[in-house]
């Protein structure tokens, strides 16, 4: 009894655990059954969308306005733009293969009126109203230069530099003078007493207008002496009568002058000298001379 009775218990147990595992598998089963599993999601077909876009931009069949773009092959405006290899557009919104401006509506708007009109109805900001009237776009292509203003004005009057050139005359070495002597200055490194020896000479036409100089020295008494300008030996024109050679510069300038020359004439210095107490020695000479042409 005892084994008989032991067996029994174990048949019982594995008789329930097969039971209970059974009711779990049936449960597991019903809940797998009930779970929705999706249908695949389609990818649709870009010829599909492309026919579509065409379809509706076709039907529409408006004309474009502005901010839309229908030259090259586009079609639409910018946020709605798409290439279109098969066709060109009008602005009149009908597919074609020319641009036909003539289509265009508003042709005849003034939009920009910022700027001047042909007809001289209204001038650019930057055109008084007063002046408008003597200014066409159309005066441009007759070259008639008679609106212009001022064409016949000398506006650069007020410019004092004139064309010229100048000649110097020196004595570029030092030379002891004598007195109550008349001595020709050109160039020459001496004194030279002989007018027309060694002169200079003017290579263009003018008129002599300024010269300036220098002597520079050892200083003498202040005795007076003078100098001119000569032409060829034979006009005269007194720069200054009263030189002091009493310091070691003697300055002289004359800017009032109005000596017309010529090719081929000549010039020179004539420095007169007085009776000195005490001669200047050591004496040099520069100056220059102004012509304007």
């Amino acid at each position: 009894m005892p084994e008989e009775f032991s067996n029994t218990g174990i048949e019982i147990d594995v008789v329930s655990r097969i039971a209970y595992l059974t009711e779990q598998y049936k449960r597991l089963a019903l809940a797998v059954a009930q779970i929705q599993i999706p249908e695949p999601i389609p990818v649709p077909d870009l010829t599909d969308v492309i026919r579509e876009g065409d379809r509706r931009l076709s039907d529409s069949r408006r004309p474009q306005r502005h901010g839309e773009i229908a030259h090259a092959g586009y079609i639409g405006d910018e946020r709605d733009m798409k290439f279109d290899t098969n066709n060109g557009h009008d602005h009149d919104g009908t597919y074609s293969k020319q641009i036909d401006h003539g289509g265009l509506a508003g042709l005849t708007d003034d939009d920009h009126t910022i700027y001047a009109l042909a007809d001289k109805s209204r001038p650019a900001a930057w055109v008084a109203a007063a002046d408008l009237a003597a200014r066409s776009i159309a005066d441009l292509g007759t070259k008639n230069h008679a609106l212009l203003d001022d064409i016949g004005s000398n506006t650069h009057a007020q410019i004092d530099s004139k064309l010229g050139y100048s000649l110097c005359l020196s004595i570029p070495y030092t030379n002891d003078p004598a007195d109550t002597t008349i001595y020709f200055i050109a160039n020459y490194i001496g004194l030279v007493t002989i007018s027309g020896l060694l002169p200079v000479f003017i290579p263009f036409p003018g008129t002599i207008t300024k010269i300036y100089g220098n002597f520079f020295q050892t200083a003498g008494s202040n005795e007076a002496a003078s100098i001119g300008l000569y032409k060829n030996s034979i006009d005269y024109v007194e720069i200054s009568p009263t030189l002091d050679h009493s310091a070691m510069i003697t300055v002289f300038s004359k800017t009032d002058l109005a000596l017309s020359v010529n090719a081929g004439d000549y010039l020179e210095l004539a420095w007169i000298t007085p009776t000195w107490v005490t001669n200047p020695t050591t004496v040099m000479l520069s100056s220059q001379i102004w012509i304007e042409t």
